[in-house]
């Protein structure tokens, strides 16, 4: 059976959740001790939560404030907050087909 979205006021410690929202932060990346460590915060209608990943600093580019994505992931309360770590992400230039979902497909009539 397919995972739904859930909504970020849903979200909760320990747990895998797909949410949909906005970037509403300006992403950063900094060292780590050896590592590059990317975070951002997202939004939606009902609350926001904070986004870090590894050694993926191109994600910089991609995550600018507006933009919209979908992130999949366990949910840590970590710094005293709630937040995902190394979530797998979703965005309209990389796209995914997630298992119970439909998501619409252009063809080329190339």
């Amino acid at each position: 059976m397919g995972m739904g979205f859930s909504l970020l006021s849903e979200v909760v410690e320990g747990k895998t959740f797909m949410v949909k929202g906005t970037v509403c932060q300006k992403t950063n990346t900094r060292k780590a001790g050896r590592l590059m460590m990317t975070s951002t915060m997202i939004r939606d209608y009902s609350g926001e939560v904070y986004v870090t990943w590894f050694n993926q600093p191109y994600l910089k580019k991609q995550l600018t404030l507006g933009t919209e994505v979908t992130l999949k992931g366990k949910a840590v309360y970590k710094y005293n907050k709630l937040q995902f770590t190394s979530p797998k992400l979703l965005t309209k230039k990389r796209p995914r087909v997630y298992e119970g979902q439909i998501r619409i497909a252009y063809l080329s009539n190339e």
